[in-house]
């Protein structure tokens, strides 16, 4: 029984979704609240440091371009671990390219790069769900979303708490050249993970496959309520942690450890006890 329950729990499609959920999460902190530490440590203006919060709009538009790699691919990887693999170079690269640069004296520049990680990362995170769809049984779905989000997670604790402490001791460079370095890590984790069964588009039309999503997306049982959740259910997040790692350091005064330690670690053990109890309910 034991044995049984560990198989399901732990087979390579599972442990692909888990270690690949780290990949996923890994770049949000990092053009997120890491960089606002960095640039409130800087002594930027608020106003510089709030329009960062627009480097969140390539995960609210990656919509536009998913059918473009869910139509073309490659041959070696497959077209999901393909698509993953390319989106990490383009992390990798672009993250040793911020570490190298100042907020102090070429903010702007830094602004740009950032939102280059972020497109890169929003379409690694198309890749990723594409690929946890196809590759785990319909029976693994919910486990699989709890295995993710633990994933995701803990990159977050990584590259939000962890890069923190890091910075505090031994600067901002070394602190994203060791993140570039994980997320290295991570590309041979794509090279590695087992391939899926993949299906080919619905037709060798772009548009006509697109037509034919939409008119199956609104066929299911109460979509526009579905839809108007995923739209409203983070409203409150949005509105109340845009600023808040530029608050806890410039208006409470915590240093870079404590915010760290503290705020990202509390918020880490919340999520994750409620993911994985979801996803066994589930």
């Amino acid at each position: 029984m034991l044995n049984s329950i560990s198989a399901s729990l732990a087979n390579k499609r599972l442990m692909a979704v888990l270690l690949l959920g780290f990949a996923s999460g890994l770049p949000l902190a990092l053009t997120n609240s890491t960089l606002q530490a960095w640039f409130t440590q800087s002594h930027v203006s608020i106003v510089s440091i709030g329009t960062l919060t627009l480097l969140g709009l390539p995960y609210t538009l990656k919509f536009l371009w998913a059918p473009l790699m869910d139509q073309y691919g490659f041959t070696k990887l497959g077209k999901r671990r393909g698509w993953m693999a390319v989106t990490q170079v383009g992390v990798i690269i672009t993250l040793l390219l911020l570490a190298n640069m100042n907020p102090e004296n070429n903010a702007l520049g830094m602004g740009v790069v950032a939102l280059f990680i972020a497109f890169f990362s929003a379409s690694q995170d198309i890749a990723y769900d594409a690929y946890r769809t196809d590759i785990l049984m319909p029976a693994e779905r919910g486990l699989g979303a709890s295995y993710m989000i633990f994933g995701y997670r803990v990159a977050i604790l990584f590259s939000g708490g962890l890069a923190l402490l890091i910075a505090d001791q031994w600067g901002w460079r070394i602190t994203y050249e060791l993140m570039a370095l994980l997320m290295f890590i991570s590309l041979i984790i794509t090279y590695k993970s087992p391939s899926p069964n993949e299906l080919p588009p619905v037709s060798t039309d772009l548009f006509a496959t697109i037509r034919a999503a939409i008119k199956d997306l609104f066929q299911r049982e109460k979509i526009v309520f579905l839809l108007l959740f995923i739209c409203l259910y983070k409203m409150g997040d949005a509105l109340a942690l845009s600023l808040m790692t530029n608050f806890l350091i410039k208006g409470l005064g915590f240093s870079l450890t404590e915010v760290g330690l503290a705020y990202k670690i509390v918020s880490f053990i919340a999520t994750i006890l409620g993911a994985f109890i979801g996803g066994l309910m589930l």
